[in-house]
């Protein structure tokens, strides 16, 4: 199995997800693989926020994973409607908080619910980011799309995606691209509260996928890399 598979991890930044977070992120370390952490930028504006205390080597990415990550009243994402300059206005602040807590410039923008309006793609051309990762797509942009392929849960409900499946959805993704971006939440592998929200505790038989992925991941000839890395390619 050969081609690069990038691990895409969503919602840093949500206060319940401090306790699976870490754990996540020392089982990747431990097998050496890269990774791109999306975070919601607004979450850095709390002085408690975990996100400043997660590792920053250079083989880390971290995306711009919206500002809020809301929907609006009519259920719209939160990027989904945007004029050029209302979505330039939200992008700018969340690369500049990203620059001053984390020290970090921002060049991969991962839209919530992976949706976004095509002028919200023009604000990040100018704002200077590279690559978008959502469902949507522009053929006239000249930012780089690399949506996600394969995805660890379904939402609404939200429910674990069998890891034969995600396996298969590797497989074509790379037969198909070259690539596979495979898009993972830190709420997966918690235990379920009401509806779709979840508390913090982790739960042992979820978590079980993920470190089963990992380590069947680590069993084939896949690049595990980043969208930055990637990028050079293009």
């Amino acid at each position: 199995m050969n081609g690069d598979v990038i691990l895409r991890i969503d919602d840093i930044g949500r206060k319940n997800y401090f306790r699976i977070i870490p754990s996540m992120l020392e089982e990747l370390v431990k097998r050496e693989m890269p990774y791109v952490l999306g975070v919601i930028a607004c979450e850095l504006e709390k002085d408690n926020n975990y996100i400043t205390s997660l590792d920053r080597r250079e083989e880390i990415e971290f995306a711009l994973h919206g500002y809020y990550h809301e929907k609006d009243t009519q259920g719209n994402p939160e990027f989904k409607l945007l004029s050029k300059d209302e979505a330039r206005v939200l992008i700018k602040k969340g690369k500049s908080i990203m620059q001053e807590k984390l020290d970090v410039t921002p060049t991969t923008f991962i839209p919530p619910w992976n949706s976004a309006s095509a002028a919200t793609k023009n604000a990040l051309v100018e704002e200077g980011f590279k690559v978008f990762s959502g469902i949507d797509k522009y053929e006239t942009s000249p930012l780089i799309s690399l949506g996600c392929n394969a995805s660890t849960a379904t939402f609404g409900p939200h429910a674990l995606v069998p890891l034969e499946k995600i396996k298969d959805d590797l497989q074509i993704s790379l037969d198909q691209r070259g690539y596979c971006v495979i898009m993972i939440h830190p709420q997966d592998y918690l235990v379920d509260d009401i509806g779709d929200q979840h508390k913090p505790e982790v739960d042992p038989e979820k978590y079980k996928q993920f470190t089963s992925l990992l380590d069947y991941l680590g069993n084939t000839n896949s690049n595990i890399t980043t969208f930055k890395e990637m990028a050079t390619t293009f």
